[in-house]
């Protein structure tokens, strides 16, 4: 229930997402996560990806997410969103 609620408030409002919240260790570039290489290079990684998921299928994407719970195609299009723009608005851009 309390997913559901974070999950609506998170995504689907116009309430942005806050800064200091640690990152999952899996994706902490300073721990296990994906490590920054060129800019060019990067930059041109999450456009691909972007893509992917623009076309993705339920079947292609995982089901949950840590802390929003059951995710549909939809909900993760709108987490990329809400994510990209919250680290956006971090390096003032």
């Amino acid at each position: 229930r309390r997913r559901t609620v974070m999950k609506v408030v998170g995504l689907w409002t116009a309430v942005r997402w806050p800064h200091g919240w640690r990152t999952n260790p899996a994706h902490d570039p300073r721990l296990n996560g994906t490590r920054p290489t060129e800019f060019a290079t990067d930059l041109e990684r999450l456009l691909r990806a972007l893509d992917r998921l623009a076309s993705a299928s339920n079947a292609e994407l995982e089901p949950m997410h840590g802390v929003f719970g059951i995710m549909s195609t939809r909900d993760w299009q709108r987490w990329a969103y809400k994510h990209l723009d919250h680290h956006l608005r971090q390096f003032g851009l």
